[in-house]
């Protein structure tokens, strides 16, 4: 079982608080296609990871994302 929550982003990327993990950003669907993205922090693009990925792409299906 997974779950996605979804809401409208009401402020800034800038303002939110990573709790957990080493990065965080917002992804074109090209990006989430493609299972990569550049990471900031790490100064070069990373993958999504397989089952992230999957789950994104489930997500974007669901609600005709393209």
């Amino acid at each position: 079982v997974r779950h996605v929550f979804h809401a409208p982003l009401t402020v800034e990327l800038k303002d939110l608080v990573l709790g957990e993990g080493w990065d965080m950003g917002l992804l074109t669907p090209a990006e989430i296609k493609a299972g990569k993205a550049y990471s900031e922090n790490a100064g070069m693009e990373r993958s999504l990871g397989e089952f992230h990925q999957k789950i994104l792409l489930d997500f974007m299906n669901k609600y005709g994302i393209k």
